[in-house]
């Protein structure tokens, strides 16, 4: 005879601290979802003081990610400015966020200047994202230094490892090639 467990009555909605739902509300924000109601404010308002009450490099990431997505024009502005934050607090992605964030659609030739000029600076910091953006921001101007920038990133991800192997299979990269470039830095 086997036990049976008795069913338990499913919750309507997941019981979370405030933080937790407010973290989760930022996360979803971030990622362009729309968030309904004023929950997106609270959640800025909840994440703002947290921060201010504790300097939260990840918290000043993740309120710059999800503001940059907001519609709202005063919310990019603002994300912009945590995601720098969170940048000179020492995020480590933050660089390379906020070069995507200012290299948007319309943005002034300073906007685009100052982009490129923070992702280099997380690609040498050691971001494996940045370097990729990187390969990509010079793959058709400087395909010496956008090979370069690949090679240092494909050591962090397959991903990469598998567009070195593809360059080499369409003969656009040779392993005499390869190890000509990887003795120069990219910058």
């Amino acid at each position: 005879m086997t036990k049976k467990t008795s069913a338990r009555k499913p919750r309507s909605r997941p019981q979370y601290s405030k933080g937790e739902r407010y973290t989760q509300t930022l996360t979803y924000a971030a990622n362009g979802f729309r968030i309904k109601g004023n929950e997106l404010d609270d959640a800025l308002n909840w994440g703002l003081s947290t921060c201010l009450r504790k300097l939260d490099k990840d918290l000043l990431w993740s309120l710059g990610l999800a503001l940059t997505a907001a519609k709202k024009p005063h919310y990019k502005i603002t994300g912009k400015g945590l995601l720098f934050s969170a940048a000179l607090a020492g995020h480590d992605a933050a660089l390379n966020n906020l070069s995507i964030a200012l290299e948007q659609k319309g943005a002034a030739n300073w906007h685009r200047q100052l982009a490129k000029v923070l992702l280099e600076i997380a690609a040498k910091n050691g971001d494996p994202t940045a370097m990729w953006n990187m390969y990509y921001t010079y793959k058709r101007s400087n395909r010496d230094r956008a090979l370069s920038w690949l090679l240092k990133a494909r050591s962090y991800n397959d991903d990469y490892e598998n567009e070195v192997q593809r360059l080499i299979k369409i003969g656009m990269l040779s392993p005499a090639k390869i190890r000509s470039i990887s003795k120069v830095d990219p910058w």
